[in-house]
């Protein structure tokens, strides 16, 4: 606390040590600091309310820490503060409505705490904020009319809190968003579909709700999006053919939804996916065998569904596939021989559908399948003599099929075989 004294100091970085103990209030005499940075440490107590003196402050890095109490509305008097970081901590109580004057913030950064309380509307007056992290704590209330006036703020994050109500029609009209995480909340209300008009938005997750309406053909003009989430939704209607326009698209999250219909041949345009989770819904039809030019997909879910027809033996071009879950369905035919060449895949789960024929000898060549599910079909044959060359393999189910023949020695010698 006796470095109070140090009334000339403008710069101090004191983070990733291994400083414990509180802050002391008498540093608040430190009125010329601009930069103080005492991240990740071991640091206990409150947030100093006494630290409203620091008015040169523009950069307060106090994250990663075990700080308790609230925030101090005090603190409404740093409006020249830039940055201020107070996550991972377990700080409590409200966002005080006072804050709506530190006018020069750009990164606010609160996530990751015990905050309750509802959003303030006064907070619509932070005008340079651009960066606002808010989730994993425990806020209730509704999503505040006034934010989209935020003209600045590109990254928006509430994920992981209680919220309720709609999603207010004017949270379409943010000018600068590009990050909207609502997901895991309780907000009710149809998904609006003047989204539409967001045509340069990169992140909308809002799964985890209980949202219902439709997936609006409109949104194809999000070309701009890379990742969509409605997962775990009351969501329903059909996968819209048009947003296969949306090309920049890497992640797509629509699983534990009642979506219904077939999944359009048009998405194999969306050559960037690599994570497309379309399972646990009521989608029809068969695979589409263009999907083969999504070579950069790892993660591809679309098990319990009522999915038809064969496995599409195209699909052999998907080198980067990691994990592939296509069980619980009704699909038919053989497993294509070319299969072999999906050199990355390491979980591959069909099993509970109606897949019959033999256990091709060259799957032998999917060097790095760890896992592979296969049981409650119709195989019959033999087992094949080649398959303990895998050698990552620990976990192979057969069991309800129809093979036949005896177990060949080779079968002793899995190297890594567990179940």
């Amino acid at each position: 606390s006796s470095w109070s004294s140090m009334t000339e100091m403008e710069l101090m970085y004191l983070d990733e040590t291994q400083i414990s103990g509180t802050i002391p209030d008498s540093w608040a005499a430190m009125t010329k600091l601009r930069y103080l940075y005492l991240n990740t440490n071991q640091i206990t107590g409150t947030l100093p309310a006494a630290f409203s003196s620091m008015t040169d402050m523009e950069y307060l890095q106090m994250n990663d820490n075990q700080l308790s109490g609230s925030l101090p509305a005090s603190w409404s008097a740093l409006t020249n503060l830039d940055i201020l970081y107070l996550h991972n901590n377990e700080l409590t109580g409200s966002l005080p409505s006072s804050w709506s004057s530190m006018s020069s913030i750009t990164d606010l950064r609160l996530y990751q705490n015990q905050l309750s309380g509802t959003l303030p509307d006064s907070w619509s007056g932070m005008t340079q904020v651009e960066l606002l992290y808010l989730s994993i704590n425990q806020f209730t209330g509704t999503l505040p009319d006034s934010w989209p006036s935020l003209s600045n703020l590109f990254r928006l994050h509430l994920q992981e809190n209680q919220l309720t109500g709609s999603i207010p029609e004017s949270w379409t009209t943010f000018p600068s968003m590009l990050y909207l995480r609502l997901y895991d909340n309780m907000l009710t209300g149809t998904v609006p579909e003047s989204f539409n008009t967001m045509t340069n938005l990169q992140i909308l997750y809002i799964g985890q709700n209980d949202l219902t309406g439709t997936l609006h053909n409109s949104w194809s003009s999000m070309t701009s999006l890379i990742g969509l989430d409605i997962q775990k939704s009351s969501v329903s209607g059909t996968l819209p053919s048009s947003w296969s326009s949306m090309t920049e698209m890497e992640l797509m999250y629509l699983d534990e939804t009642q979506i219904s219909g077939t999944i359009p041949d048009s998405w194999a345009a969306m050559t960037k996916l690599r994570y497309l989770y379309l399972n646990t819904n009521q989608i029809t039809g068969t695979l589409p065998a263009a999907f083969s030019s999504m070579t950069d997909m790892e993660y591809l879910q679309m098990n319990d569904n009522q999915l038809s027809g064969s496995l599409p033996a195209s699909w052999s071009a998907l080198t980067n596939l990691d994990i592939l879950y296509l069980h619980n369905n009704e699909l038919t035919g053989s497993l294509p021989s070319s299969w072999s060449s999906m050199s990355s895949i390491t979980d591959l789960r069909l099993y509970q559908n109606q897949l019959s024929g033999t256990l091709p000898d060259s799957w032998s060549g999917m060097t790095q399948v760890e896992l592979l599910y296969l049981s409650i079909n119709q195989f019959t044959g033999t087992l094949p003599d080649s398959w303990p060359s895998l050698s990552n393999l620990f976990r192979l189910h057969l069991q309800e099929n129809q093979l036949t023949g005896s177990i060949p020695e080779s079968w002793t010698t899995f190297p890594s075989m567990l179940y």
